[in-house]
């Protein structure tokens, strides 16, 4: 199909259907930015009714705390210290977990170790009571030997009945904790 129309009224012609197209096209925009504007407005609400509402307690707290005083917070610290003050023994005790891997890394392959229990003293380190049983009596001495080799223990207890037995030996060893090493975590 060809155009009869004059060159003057194709540019013209032209010109009127890109016009068209941009009219077209800037209110596709403006219906765009209408769409976001109308989206954003209740997260814009939210925002400022929070914003409003932190204010408002801020304002409140600080009121409220004019009108307590310094000594209200001055006892809010004082409850604080106590409750720190209770937790310096518990902070202060050795890691047991830390010292039953310290025993296991020690103990040789001929014992086995049916029970460790640990016995916290009052100001001291405490103690720990170890059980179990020994294939052959050098085993038992060489574990031992081997706990009093370790700084985490000061002194490690045998009762003299468990060296009666030559094979199989049950034991219950007394182990007391280092006053001056304390087991990390």
């Amino acid at each position: 199909m060809s155009n009869l129309l004059p060159q003057s009224e194709k540019r013209l012609l032209l010109r009127e259907y890109r016009l068209r197209i941009a009219v077209a096209v800037l209110y596709a925009l403006g219906a765009l930015a209408a769409i976001g504007a109308i989206s954003l407005a209740p997260s814009l609400v939210r925002i400022h009714t929070l914003v409003s509402s932190a204010e408002r307690a801020q304002a409140l707290e600080k009121k409220t705390l004019e009108q307590l005083g310094a000594a209200a917070v001055a006892s809010e610290f004082s409850d604080t210290s106590v409750a720190l003050a209770a937790l310096v023994p518990i902070l202060a005790s050795p890691n047991v977990a830390s010292l039953v891997r310290t025993v296991a890394a020690v103990r040789p392959a001929g014992v086995s170790i049916q029970s460790i229990a640990y016995e916290p003293k009052g100001g001291v380190a405490g103690s720990l009571a170890i059980g179990g049983t020994a294939a052959l009596r050098d085993d038992m001495l060489q574990f031992v030997e081997s706990l009093r080799r370790e700084a985490a223990f000061s002194a490690v207890n045998l009762p003299i009945d468990a060296l009666a037995r030559e094979r199989d030996a049950s034991f219950t060893l007394s182990v007391m904790l280092s006053e001056e090493e304390k087991t990390e975590e």
